[in-house]
């Protein structure tokens, strides 16, 4: 009985991991995907600046949404690492208790 209750919580947390994982890897593309556009919106914008059309506050904005960009997609893509490297702690949890 007290084998099969590990199991059972190991499974739980195999598939907790398995999720975080999955929600940490959909959040790193979707930051990939803003960090891509704000670069995009900062060539374009700088472009214009070198054409006089825009002020020098909206190449500041935009440099500045770059920047954040390309931090939240940093701060994402450790958490995805980390949650990777926990899915696979509870992998070798599961098959630790396989073993037993």
């Amino acid at each position: 009985l007290q084998i099969e209750l590990q199991r059972k919580v190991i499974v739980e947390e195999v598939q907790a991991a398995a999720q975080r994982m999955a929600s940490a890897v959909r959040g790193a593309d979707l930051a990939s995907q803003q960090r891509d556009a704000a670069r995009d919106n900062y060539k374009l914008v700088d472009k214009q600046a070198r054409l006089g059309a825009i002020t020098p506050l909206e190449v500041t904005n935009a440099q500045a949404v770059l920047t954040e960009a390309e931090t939240a997609f940093e701060v994402a893509a450790m958490e995805r690492a980390i949650s990777v490297y926990d899915y696979m702690f509870a992998i070798g949890t599961l098959d630790l208790g396989g073993k037993r």
